[in-house]
């Protein structure tokens, strides 16, 4: 899965959408104001809050030729044919605020970054020691700029506003090739308008962005309403971005796309309810009553009376409710086979009645939580386990604890617990990606090994991974006395690649 951490939040596939406030100029240059938007932000959920670090000198020319008059019918009233200069004057955010803005807002549990605007800004917000930077619309082509951002080796979040196809490709690829990794592309209507303007947003270039350039995307809304934002978050933003105001005042700047604290608090639980409906990828009965419905299921039966010995048939066993037997997906294996026990007619099926082995059961997955810290201990030092393993050392619970929280913290990492079909956890498979692939670990605890789970799980798994990742195969590393584990990647349609000296290497390819 794609994830990067900003602060002490991962961001990503799989996280909550990360919020963010954007104070821009609403704080009408006065402190405490700047202070109670903070505060407001906190109180309505979001994740962070964002500055713009600029002076008028930074941004513009104080001139008083045409094009630098504020013109445009869509611009207020009361930006009209005042200079740039004179706007960036009245809005700017004085930078001797933001430290301790910064320590306000993680007093609160907020995150707090900024815009820079030129190169000054940035060494300056470097010695604050943010976070990440975003880049504004405005600034996506100024190449030089995003040089510099990009060279600090921090998350970048870039709003792409108006900015053409080619011009995003020239941006993105600028970023990388100067040192950024963890890049997030919004996706920006840049109308400023008060009301949603739902003709024009136009959701779908957010998805490709994500598609086309292998990031993580989100919104940037400069517009009023919260329905939008959260659709955006509904359908994939890992970022939404909207301003923010303690209270509508028309006076202030931006306040006409802005929402007051109440409804960015609205918005922040519509986004968090929906993600909630959305909830983990899992499989099987999630809730008491689905678990009990299961019983309601066809599943295999006598429906004579057999011998031991007698052969299993389309005479003697039925696909039928309840759900006490076997599954109906070992009906045709089962057929041929002889019984090892008598069984009475009415008699739901069971492995123990048939002579010779049938497949493992189904089995579902859940994401690894800090829960499974003891049991996966448990398993790694099983002696079974150990035999198989490159290092057959019996591992401390402390050295546990450490590599198990790196690991769980890991966005690199996908842990998976394995269940049975009962819901019980039976082992774990865990996926390290490293560029283009990943390494992949299983355990399946003693007393369900050899029972067909390991097969299955290895297969489920590496399916549910590949939908999930941008991995285009995944390396099995076994031991070349593991016999079992041979013929459980083989048979779950991992193919021999290489042959070390003390390992054999086995691939799975993305189909």
């Amino acid at each position: 899965m794609k994830k990067i951490k900003i602060g002490n939040k991962f961001v990503g596939e799989g996280e909550p959408c990360f919020i963010v406030a954007e104070v821009s100029c609403n704080h009408q240059q006065k402190f405490e104001q700047a202070v109670e938007i903070i505060k407001a932000a906190a109180y309505a959920g979001a994740d962070a809050v964002k500055l713009q670090t600029y002076t008028p000198d930074t941004m513009t020319l104080n001139s008083n030729k045409p094009w630098f008059i504020v013109g445009g019918k869509d611009n207020p009233e009361t930006w009209q044919k005042k200079t740039f200069y004179d706007l960036y004057k009245e809005g700017y955010t004085p930078w001797e605020w933001h430290e301790p803005l910064k320590k306000l807002a993680e007093e609160l549990g907020l995150i707090l970054f900024s815009t820079p605007f030129d190169e000054t800004a940035v060494d300056f917000l470097e010695k604050l020691n943010v976070p990440c930077y975003k880049i504004a619309s405005y600034e996506a082509t100024d190449i030089p700029l995003l040089k510099k951002i990009a060279s600090n080796s921090k998350p970048i979040i870039i709003s792409t506003g108006f900015a053409t196809l080619e011009e995003i490709d020239y941006s993105v690829n600028t970023l990388k090739t100067a040192g950024a990794t963890d890049i997030v592309v919004l996706q920006c209507p840049s109308s400023y308008s008060e009301k949603e303007d739902d003709a024009n947003t136009n959701l779908n270039t957010m998805l490709d962005i994500g598609r086309r350039y292998g990031v993580l995307y989100g919104l940037s809304d400069n517009m009023g309403g919260i329905e939008i934002p959260a659709l955006a978050a509904a359908i994939g933003a890992s970022v939404i971005e909207k301003h923010i105001v303690v209270k509508h005042d028309s006076s202030i700047f931006d306040d006409r796309f802005s929402l007051d604290k109440d409804e960015f608090r609205r918005m922040v639980d519509k986004i968090r309810w929906q993600e909630e409906v959305a909830g983990k990828i899992i499989y099987g009965p999630q809730t008491p009553a689905e678990k009990y419905n299961r019983n309601f299921r066809r599943s295999i039966f006598a429906s004579k009376e057999i011998k031991v010995g007698e052969i299993f048939s389309e005479n003697n066993i039925k696909r039928i409710r309840p759900a006490y037997g076997l599954s109906p997906r070992y009906y045709e294996e089962i057929l041929g086979k002889k019984a090892k026990v008598n069984i009475e007619m009415g008699t739901p099926l069971s492995a123990e009645m048939i002579e010779g082995k049938i497949s493992g059961d189904g089995i579902n997955f859940r994401f690894g939580e800090e829960k499974d810290c003891l049991n996966i201990y448990q398993w790694r030092n099983e002696p079974n386990v150990r035999a198989i393993s490159f290092n057959s050392d019996e591992i401390s619970f402390e050295d546990h604890q450490k590599w198990f929280n790196n690991m769980i913290n890991d966005p690199k990492r996908t842990l998976f617990i394995v269940m049975n079909e009962d819901n019980k956890d039976i082992g774990n498979i865990r996926f390290d990606r490293d560029g283009d692939h990943a390494l992949v670990n299983i355990i399946i605890g003693g007393e369900h090994i050899r029972k067909g789970y390991g097969t299955e799980a290895i297969c489920k798994a590496t399916k549910l991974y590949m939908q999930n990742s941008e991995a285009n195969y995944v390396i099995a590393e076994i031991k070349k006395d593991n016999i079992a584990s041979v013929k459980s990647f083989s048979k779950a349609g991992y193919n021999l690649h290489a042959e070390h000296s003390d390992r054999y290497e086995y691939r799975a390819y993305r189909s």
